[in-house]
């Protein structure tokens, strides 16, 4: 038995370091650049940014602030971007900053650079144009992703790669710049669509890893330790049913020797 109990205790210590081994691999981080000098630093910082309001989700008494964009800060913004190499972009990713967090806390992730896998749900054919302070035109490429379900708006100051269409997967980096909405008209009324606004270098296609298998190492430890543990209860109970049988047996035979618990006739 003390065998039995060495050879469950060693498969138990195995099982446990391979399951510690699967978890312990390192994260993949963010690429470094090597190139930073001159490049813009991130955050990025706007004096427009404390005259944004794009809390009000209704629009019961008018159409919200988030239903535009304020031009002028996205001029402010335009110039880092431009300046930026995709490499120092990717190098300052905000790994904090998910879709959640920006949607919900809009005012703490304004100007951080965020970065996310999404597939192309609508490009539009003319593309924003913004006039700056100089006179020169810049051209902003627009469109709808979609991240994990997640519809996300962006503006790209890179043109879209050629034959980009719905249903690509694309990886955005960019800054966070405001929640958004946009109108979907509907019979009867009008609803707005929310999205975080992204200002983009540029997208880049890529291909989607198909999803790796589901870990099921701990639904095989779960079924080695209960096919253990039903195997332990059942080897100790048939020790202890032995040992009961065996007792009973040598008390029978001390009676019928002694004489003890014998039954006399009464008086």
């Amino acid at each position: 038995m003390k065998s039995f109990h060495r050879i469950f205790a060693l498969l138990a210590v195995l099982l446990a370091a391979q399951l510690f081994a699967e978890d312990a691999t390192p994260p993949t981080t963010a690429a470094t650049s090597p190139a930073t000098a001159g490049m813009p630093t991130f955050p990025l910082k706007s004096s427009r940014f404390d005259l944004l309001d794009d809390s009000k989700d209704t629009i019961d008494d008018g159409m919200p602030d988030s239903t535009s964009y304020d031009a002028a800060m996205m001029l402010d913004l335009i110039p880092a971007i431009q300046a930026s190499s995709l490499e120092h972009l990717k190098a300052n990713v905000d790994h904090s900053a998910s879709f959640k967090k920006i949607f919900n806390h809009p005012n703490d992730y304004r100007g951080h650079v965020v970065q996310f896998e999404s597939t192309v749900k609508f490009l539009y054919d003319n593309p924003e144009k913004l006039t700056d302070a100089k006179g020169n035109v810049v051209t902003l490429a627009r469109g709808h992703l979609a991240s994990s379900y997640q519809l996300i708006t962006f503006l790209s100051v890179d043109p879209l790669p050629p034959g980009l269409k719905s249903g690509d997967a694309v990886m955005l980096t960019g800054v966070f710049v405001q929640r958004f909405a946009y109108v979907n008209r509907k019979t009867p009324g009008v609803e707005l669509t929310w999205t975080p606004l992204i200002l983009a270098k540029r997208l880049e296609p890529i291909t989607i890893k198909e999803e790796a298998p589901a870990n099921t190492a701990w639904i095989i430890g779960y079924i080695f330790f209960s096919l253990m543990a039903v195997g332990l209860f059942l080897a100790y109970s048939s020790r202890e049913s032995r040992r009961t049988i065996r007792e009973n047996v040598f008390r029978k035979i001390k009676v019928q020797r002694s004489g003890k618990d014998r039954l006399f006739p009464g008086p």
